[in-house]
């Protein structure tokens, strides 16, 4: 979901950002918390039989269009002043459920505030028996938190280098600086949560340890 994706949104719900979330930007990643350090290797395990029963229920049906807003923020300023800046767009997706319950979003997204447009593609594979986002091979590998019948959860980990002519994502670097530029980190936590008729992504982005931004896309099926 790349990356994820942002991947990771109006259903009949309306999200907006509530005013304690300003606090959250730059705050410390789950991983950082507990650890102290800002990336580790994924070691994938395989799905169990209840765990690709739970998806296949929650994926059934989802085929078709829907309608929805993503809304989101990315955190500028210091970790001392932080301040966002807001990311929100209506959507338009279609989903695509094949026959292995993988499945397909894609979305043709809306600035609300801005005349901007983008589309994004979000893929989640379980069908070679583990789950993995954007590639359905060891480089799209996530680290499972949650898998019910109606909420599915997981972290992604990756590794940007950074050089003199701009940030280039790759997940095969060392952390190690050069001199060139670093390396920068991310931890990217993605829930999924399905109601009747109602989808519901969740993204939060750690970069280097802190948050750097957030978006919740709601959608409701057409």
């Amino acid at each position: 979901m790349r990356v994820a994706p942002t991947i990771l949104i109006a259903l009949y719900l309306c999200l907006s950002i509530a005013p304690t979330q300003a606090s959250e930007c730059f705050s410390p990643s789950p991983l950082k918390k507990k650890s102290g350090q800002t990336f580790e290797e994924i070691k994938p395990v395989k799905l169990t039989n209840t765990q690709a029963s739970s998806i296949r229920n929650m994926f059934k049906n989802l085929r078709g269009n829907w309608r929805g807003t993503a809304t989101g923020f990315f955190c500028l300023g210091t970790e001392k002043n932080p301040r966002q800046k807001a990311d929100n767009f209506t959507i338009k997706a279609e989903i695509d459920v094949f026959s292995q319950q993988d499945i397909v979003i894609t979305a043709d997204m809306d600035a609300i505030e801005q005349r901007k447009q983008r589309t994004e593609i979000f893929r989640l594979f379980s069908s070679n028996g583990f789950l993995r986002l954007n590639k359905n091979r060891t480089a799209g590998d996530v680290k499972v938190k949650t898998i019910s019948q109606n909420e599915i959860s997981f972290v992604q980990y990756s590794q940007i280098k950074i050089n003199s002519k701009g940030p280039s994502t790759t997940t095969d670097v060392k952390g190690t600086v050069n001199k060139s530029g670093g390396i920068a980190r991310r931890e990217i936590i993605t829930t999924i949560k399905r109601s009747y008729k109602a989808l519901r992504i969740e993204y939060k982005v750690y970069s280097n340890g802190v948050l750097s931004s957030t978006s919740t896309w709601s959608l409701k099926k057409r």
